[in-house]
């Protein structure tokens, strides 16, 4: 049987779309303020839903989890990084939301794309994207699935061992190939390491094979892990990178055109870690294009979860925590709990008293499993059954990894728009 489709929405506020046009028009300006005014215009939406609900009378359909996308703020990270990375050209990593107006929205912005597989590469061919903007950057991919791509234009992809060049002469020659280094990437949330990338000798080693099979190898590539803390990660990943550049220069066999410093990008440290790479840059050559493969950077920000609590026992004690069940979980809405390692804190999405009294809270999803755990302890004022709490930034690995597990439905997506320019790409009407 198919699964449901996510149902979308699209809404926009002509008063927030308004203010600040050299931050609409330049992607510039305060981005306090820009997040602040992209959360004030998702309240409101969340909050007019919800008034419109009858507790007593609805129907079990009309209180599921819906999520609220602002564009905005896609539109502001993409310019964003721009501003902070002028070199490198990002290749937004599908996998990490693969919305079809996330892809719409970037590609208009005139976006590369990062897939891993062949609907990935699909979904953006759909959006008229060149197929020369696309790597498919998973080194494990099948032969069929490789031999796929090329057959749809892209040419781009990572290698990684010897059987996959010995695969490249064979069913796929014209490829042009990135042998994937594999950097330290202790500090990250997601050590990809662990099953991607090789050593600097055995890198040294492919390109000899590569160059014995006649296959056409244009760069190096390396990832310092999914959500990475290490500022000084892409600087060293860099420069290992360059060491193995001028290997393959200076043995004669190679004289590569490409470098993919991967993705890792975060947030909070963004700016650090593109001072780091921007130091690294200097150590390579002007004649090499240098992309990456930004993922959570550019949508984590931009999607806000809203659910109802369905019970609360205040005479339960749960490991010093008084247990809530709410209508979203890790199976389902909030699955980057589990997928991506994160931990997210709830909100109480109403006005509070702040003299309110404080209790601590053990957050259990929907489902029968036990394993169904959102939060162990965590701090809100006093929460009362069918009220509605909030988690913010659930862009990023929330909407490709929910499940439909006991029957609970994925959230729907209300999209807004904080920014006139990403309206206009869109072709939004800012009074809708």
């Amino acid at each position: 049987m198919a699964r449901p489709q996510i149902t979308t929405k699209k809404y926009a506020s002509s008063a927030i779309d308004k203010v600040d046009n050299k931050l609409h028009d330049h992607g510039s300006g305060d981005s306090r303020n820009s997040h602040e005014k992209s959360w004030q215009l998702a309240m409101r939406v969340m909050t007019k839903r919800i008034e419109k609900i009858d507790v007593d009378t609805c129907e079990w359909e009309e209180v599921l989890p819906f999520m609220v996308g602002d564009v905005g703020e896609i539109y502001r990270q993409r310019q964003r990084w721009k501003m902070m990375l002028p070199r490198v050209e990002a290749h937004y990593a599908v996998k990490c939301n693969p919305e079809p107006t996330v892809i719409r929205l970037l590609a208009r912005m005139n976006s590369s794309f990062d897939c891993a597989s062949i609907p990935e590469v699909e979904a953006v061919l759909e959006h008229g994207v060149d197929p020369s903007k696309i790597i498919l950057a998973h080194p494990r991919a099948s032969v069929r699935q490789k031999v796929a791509a090329i057959n749809h234009g892209v040419r781009q992809m990572t290698v990684d061992t010897k059987q996959q060049l010995h695969d490249a002469k064979k069913y796929f020659p014209t490829a042009k190939l990135l042998i994937r280094l594999a950097p330290d990437d202790s500090k990250s949330k997601c050590r990809l390491s662990a099953k991607f990338g090789c050593s600097f000798d055995k890198a040294k080693e492919l390109l000899h094979v590569a160059k014995h099979e006649g296959l056409d190898v244009v760069g190096i590539a390396f990832h310092i892990g999914s959500d990475a803390s290490d500022t000084q990660a892409p600087f060293n990943a860099t420069m290992l990178a360059r060491d193995l550049i001028n290997y393959a220069e200076d043995s004669g066999l190679y004289s590569f055109s490409v470098l993919d410093v991967g993705g890792g990008f975060t947030d909070h440290l963004f700016e650090p870690m593109a001072a780091s790479l921007k130091a690294a840059l200097e150590f390579i050559p002007q004649s090499i294009r240098v992309i990456a493969e930004p993922g959570r950077f550019m949508v984590s920000s931009a999607f806000r979860l809203a659910c109802q609590v369905n019970d609360i026992d205040y005479e339960g004690n749960n490991e010093g925590n008084i247990p809530i069940h709410i209508n979203a979980g890790v199976y389902s809405d909030l699955a980057n709990v589990i997928s991506d390692h994160q931990v997210r804190i709830p909100k109480l999405l109403c006005k509070q008293d702040p003299s309110s009294e404080s209790f601590r809270y053990r957050v259990w999803g929907p489902t029968c499993d036990n394993f169904d755990e959102v939060v162990k302890s965590c701090s809100l004022p006093k929460v009362s059954q069918h009220d509605w709490l909030y988690f913010e930034e659930m862009g990023a690995y929330t909407i490709p990894c929910a499940t439909e597990f006991n029957g609970i439905r994925r959230a729907d997506i209300m999209w807004v728009s904080s920014e006139r320019g990403a309206s206009s790409l869109l072709g939004w009407d800012a009074d809708i």
